[in-house]
């Protein structure tokens, strides 16, 4: 319902961008349509990790801003059909 919800409102550009770390259903399934919204962005969720974890976690999300920065592809995405986007090719503007 809620998920549902913020769905609708990125991608009619109800609101701007979303950011979560905990969708209703974990493990979250590949076909969850959350995935496909527009200007959403998906943290990792550590409420149980160990300090080593979240370290590494967070060093791994910084890696990544820092390589999308630079204009650079993250081996770590989470979602690598970004880079099909025409963005990384050279096309958009």
């Amino acid at each position: 319902m809620y998920e549902d919800a913020l769905i609708e409102a990125l991608n009619n550009d109800i609101i701007a961008g979303a950011g979560i770390d905990t969708p209703v259903e974990e493990p979250t399934r590949l076909g969850n349509p959350l995935l496909a919204a527009k200007h959403l962005i998906f943290s990792p969720h550590s409420a149980a990790q160990t300090k080593e974890a979240t370290i590494r976690a967070a060093t791994m999300c910084a890696d990544g801003c820092l390589a999308v920065l630079q204009g650079e592809q993250w081996p770590g995405v989470a979602n690598p059909e970004v880079y099909r986007h025409p963005k990384w090719s050279g096309e958009a503007n």
